[in-house]
């Protein structure tokens, strides 16, 4: 007599045993852990991405697209470029930290908001949740690589 495998005897066990105890396929304790930004010396919940739709993942990718767009223009950019990146970048903050209020915000000055989105990115990019943006942020070219490319274009 041939030995079935656990599959073909039906009882997921190698010995051919019915197992009496039930084990979940998966368990979930928590649905995520709260990750939390701090900012002026208070705590605020970061939104659960993995509970975001794919439609409003797209939206945060799009915005974080632009944002990247504007910042590399480097000194090209102008004055309405720079309004539609502070504008992203508050819009962008208030999805991610949705308790986070506008006036709060509001007082976060702009060298500060880019690096609250450059962790983010990093943050995000770890749980794999927002894909290509962490190489489109390293395409950008650096202050000495900027500083290289206007000297030679003054010649």
């Amino acid at each position: 007599m041939t030995k079935k495998s656990p599959l073909e005897n039906g009882t997921g066990r190698s010995d051919g045993g019915i197992s009496t105890e039930r084990k979940p396929l998966v368990q979930l304790r928590e649905l995520a852990p709260k990750d939390f930004v701090e900012i002026f010396g208070k705590r605020y919940d970061v939104v659960d991405l993995d509970m975001l739709s794919i439609r409003e993942r797209a939206v945060l990718g799009a915005h974080f697209e632009r944002v990247l767009d504007i910042e590399r223009k480097g000194e090209d950019v102008n004055d309405e470029d720079q309004g539609e990146h502070t504008e992203r970048s508050k819009k962008l903050i208030k999805l991610l930290v949705p308790t986070l209020p506008d006036k709060v915000i509001a007082k976060i000055p702009p060298g500060r908001r880019g690096e609250l989105l450059g962790a983010f990115l990093a943050w995000s990019a770890k749980r794999n949740l927002v894909f290509g943006l962490m190489e489109r942020l390293a395409s950008l070219p650096s202050s000495r690589t900027s500083r290289r490319r206007t000297a030679a274009a003054r010649g």
